[in-house]
């Protein structure tokens, strides 16, 4: 079979350590490749010391040893492509640098960016401290995929929001992700916060619950009209964000997060909410930046 063309397209960046996450991370990338019609750029960070670099016999033998070793983790990357998916390309590099600094230069091209999250991190170095610097900072979505147990693939996209841009952003691409995988949006809206620590509230505002149920469905009106074929529920929930996310989580296929908040509802998806998620979330994360370039 031949690849999809995707030239016109930007690339789904894969972020390989090495580790047993690769596996999430390459099989989530690669179905998500299949749906977008994009190709993936598979890539390792080896990072040089500069004691290293400035013996240039000694570069010679890391530069060799390195090659070497990702050769065999590109080759198994890319049978584990093609076996889930044929039509997809791919492409492989081995770049020099900090992990958190290949990527992030890696991103200004890219879709998306994924990396994987093993359950039994304790065992090796695994990417998921990078993801939250990578999603911190990113100028595309961050992907933080999982391991199949933790995830209903048939489930919906859930998407935290808050009013602020980042969340816009979010639910822009949770309408996106639901259309690709034929499915709904739930756009959810966590508070724990009294009316009287949110100066903004008019005296007759009506009640906390009231106020949160119509900023939610006024972040998401644009979008609901972009993507009328897109099923969407509305869910306002007395509890904190990283709580109603978690507790949603095992219903769906995917999270989504902006990767900074605090819009109408004081403290809701600040950075701290998505670095948690990174953390804690056992399904796939999307991290998505304010301002995507």
């Amino acid at each position: 079979m031949t690849a999809k063309p995707a030239a016109r397209r930007r690339p789904i960046v894969v972020g390989l350590d090495g580790s047993e996450a690769d596996t999430a991370a390459v099989e989530w990338a690669t179905d998500e490749a299949g749906r977008r019609g994009a190709a993936l750029r598979l890539v390792y960070a080896q990072d040089l010391p500069s004691w290293v670099a400035r013996d240039a016999r000694l570069r010679a033998r890391v530069t060799e040893n390195a090659e070497a070793r990702t050769a065999e983790l590109f080759r198994w990357a890319r049978d584990t492509v093609r076996e889930r998916d044929a039509e997809v390309a791919t492409e492989s590099r081995l770049e020099w640098g900090t992990a958190a600094g290949v990527l992030l230069n890696a991103a200004r091209e890219a879709s998306l960016v994924v990396v994987g999250a093993a359950q039994r991190e304790e065992h090796h170095i695994a990417l998921r401290p990078v993801a939250s610097q990578v999603a911190a900072r990113a100028p595309c979505p961050v992907v933080v995929a999982h391991e199949a147990e933790g995830s209903s693939p048939d489930g919906k996209v859930v998407v935290g929001v808050d009013g602020s841009s980042a969340s816009e952003r979010a639910v822009g691409f949770a309408f996106e992700e639901a259309q690709y995988r034929a499915t709904g949006v739930v756009a959810l809206l966590a508070w724990g916060y009294e009316l009287a620590v949110w100066p903004m509230v008019p005296e007759e505002g009506g009640s906390q619950r009231d106020l949160a149920a119509a900023a939610l469905a006024e972040s998401v009106a644009g979008w609901r009209e972009r993507y009328p074929d897109v099923p969407l529920e509305q869910r306002v929930v007395p509890s904190q964000p990283v709580r109603a996310l978690l507790d949603v989580a095992p219903e769906a296929a995917l999270l989504v997060v902006g990767s900074h908040g605090r819009g109408w509802f004081p403290g809701l998806l600040p950075g701290s909410v998505s670095n948690a998620l990174v953390r804690r979330s056992s399904v796939p994360l999307a991290v998505v930046p304010a301002n995507q370039g």
